[in-house]
């Protein structure tokens, strides 16, 4: 097909394996979207917010304010399909 020009591909897929790669947040983008992943349960929220109090605790505002923006931006690629921040 042309570039651009949406093509059906049928193909076998482990959805097993997808599952297992969603659950430990490594899916490749494009079959993000075919699998569920239970939603992380309110006490590693917390446990993760209880770390990151502890990190930015002994830390100036300013050094304080880079892990912040680093932490968002890491979330940010994460949510967008990039390997990090950076690209």
């Amino acid at each position: 097909g042309r570039l651009g020009e949406a093509v059906l591909v049928p193909m076998s897929l482990d959805m097993a394996a997808l599952r297992a790669q969603a659950g430990s947040g490594a899916p490749a983008p494009l079959f993000r979207g075919l699998v569920r992943v239970p939603g992380r349960r309110a006490a590693e929220g917390a446990a993760a917010s209880g770390a990151l109090a502890r990190r930015l605790a002994g830390l100036d505002e300013a050094e304080q304010l880079d892990v912040l923006l680093d932490l968002v931006r890491t979330n940010v690629a994460t949510v967008l399909g990039y390997a990090g921040p950076e690209t």
